[in-house]
């Protein structure tokens, strides 16, 4: 879900900016520690510890409009 949040956004900052785009690609990684997960260390938070979000945008437009909406999605 978070993936795809993620991409809809974007699309949404291209199309607000005329930025033309044909792909929008996310990659997450997260840190999981299962003692929290499974309940067998109270002292580890459930869930992800961490999550990295890596967005890789195509399309026709220079390399600096990518740049530029990207600058403007994370504000």
């Amino acid at each position: 879900m978070l993936g795809s949040c993620q991409v809809i956004t974007y699309q949404l900052w291209a199309a607000r900016l005329g930025v033309r785009v044909d792909e929008v690609v996310v990659d997450l990684r997260g840190e999981l520690d299962l003692h929290g997960f499974f309940g067998l260390d109270a002292a580890v938070r459930p869930g992800y510890q961490s999550i990295d979000v890596e967005v890789r945008v195509r399309g026709p437009e220079a390399r600096e409009r990518y740049e530029e909406l990207a600058r403007r999605y994370r504000g």
